[in-house]
C-alpha cells in the first residue's frame, strides 16, 4: 500500500515539474520519496537540484547530509553538514539535542 502511494507522490511532483522545472518544493519533495524508498540515487539527484535551486535553505542541505550518510559518502555528508549549520545554526542545536 505505501509503495502505491510513494508512486502517486512521485507521479504527482513529476507533474509539477512539468509545469515549472524550478519549483525546488517539488524536487525536494520528490528527492525525500526516492530517498525513503530506497531509490538512493534518484534521491540525491533531486536534492541536488533542489540546492541548486535554493542553496540558502540549510534543512535542504540537512537532508542531502543524511542521504550520503546512507551512502556512506562520509566526505560530502561532512562537506553539506556544515553548509546545512552555517545557514541556519538551529540544525546543530536540534542534532546536539538528538544525542
Amino acid at each position: 500500500m505505501l509503495e502505491n502511494k510513494a508512486d502517486e507522490a512521485i507521479s504527482y511532483f513529476k507533474k509539477a515539474l512539468e509545469l515549472n522545472k524550478n519549483n525546488s518544493a517539488a524536487h525536494f519533495r520528490l528527492g525525500m520519496i526516492y530517498s525513503r524508498t530506497g531509490k538512493l540515487a534518484e534521491g540525491s539527484e533531486e536534492l541536488k537540484k533542489t540546492i541548486e535551486l535554493r542553496p540558502d535553505v540549510g534543512f535542504y542541505r540537512l537532508e542531502l547530509f543524511h542521504l550520503y550518510k546512507q551512502l556512506g559518502e562520509k566526505a560530502k555528508a561532512t562537506e553539506e553538514l556544515a553548509r546545512a549549520i552555517a545557514l541556519d545554526t538551529g540544525i546543530e542545536t536540534t542534532l546536539v539535542g538528538k544525542e
